[in-house]
């Protein structure tokens, strides 16, 4: 709450009944019903009835709150002054009510008090009260627990910067790679792929295509080595297995054909690639299991 932000509780307390609140003033509506509702209804029993009346008002003190202060409280109809004498050092305490609060405060008890409405003092003075101060000025600040942030996207786990383990990797001598970095990107259903390499050979090579998944579509990609397209005009189909599945498929003669399998494991850290071709009697042969882990 700031400086001006105020919410001031008029009430009455007559002997043998209950308080009986009468009033509301505040120059902040909206945080004078939150605090009503919100925090105070939650520590002390019906609080919030019978339902306050809520006047518009300006806030200020005098006094060096060290010994004596002075809220000054103005309305259309009031002129409310509360006053505290005699203050003793402040006390720390919190309250922690069933609602996600942190209510800190610092409470000086007074040994002397009185209220002027319109400039005439109310009858009555401090009467004592077993369990609590009976005058005290309260310096408060309420802190709530902050909301959980709505759910966002699951980032996709194959999107990232992956780097060939060329140890635990299992390559043919013509296929080999010395080293590679894959750089992945899946953004809704469509995934980027750039694989920069050094061939066993010690030639740069590129491999490079966009296309969506499942789509029926086959799209343009491109190896290139030593700046040279090696696969010209050549296309490709993409296929999202499950979250942590995808598949490459050559496209020849018109029908795709599986060229690669890549799972990336449960704790995202490791994509492994296996690079297939099919035989004869149409099965799946693995050529390489490629391992690779993320940066």
């Amino acid at each position: 709450m700031s400086a001006a932000d105020h919410v001031k509780n008029t009430a009455e307390k007559m002997a043998g009944k209950a308080k009986e609140a009468t009033g509301k003033v505040t120059d902040n509506e909206k945080l004078a019903d939150f605090v009503t509702n919100e925090t105070m209804a939650k520590l002390i029993l019906d609080f919030a009835t019978p339902p306050y009346k809520v006047q518009r008002a300006t806030f200020g003190f005098t006094g060096d709150t060290l010994s004596e202060r002075t809220e000054i409280c103005k309305s259309d109809q009031y002129n409310v002054e509360t006053t505290w004498r005699g203050l003793s050092p402040g006390n720390y305490g919190e309250m922690r009510p069933p609602n996600g609060f942190l209510m800190q405060f610092i409470i000086m008890v007074a040994k002397e008090g009185e209220i002027r409405v319109n400039g005439r003092r109310l009858p009555g003075a401090i009467y004592p009260e077993q369990g609590r101060p009976n005058a005290y000025l309260a310096f408060a600040e309420t802190w709530r627990k902050a909301p959980a942030p709505a759910p966002t996207a699951q980032a996709d786990p194959f999107t990232g910067t992956w780097v060939l383990n060329v140890a635990k990797s299992q390559m043919q001598p013509a296929t080999a790679s010395k080293s590679e970095i894959i750089y992945y990107r899946v953004t809704g259903e469509e995934e980027d792929f750039l694989s920069d390499a050094v061939t066993a050979d010690g030639h740069p090579e590129s491999i490079k295509y966009t296309a969506r998944y499942d789509d029926g579509k086959a799209y343009p990609f491109s190896i290139t080595v030593n700046g040279k397209v090696t696969n010209p005009g050549a296309l490709t189909i993409v296929k999202k297995v499950d979250l942590w599945t995808r598949e490459r498929y050559n496209v020849r003669d018109g029908k795709p054909v599986i060229a690669s399998r890549r799972v990336v494991s449960k704790d995202g850290k490791t994509m492994t690639i296996t690079i297939l071709r099919v035989d004869a009697q149409g099965r799946e042969v693995v050529n390489e299991v490629r391992l690779l882990e993320k940066r």
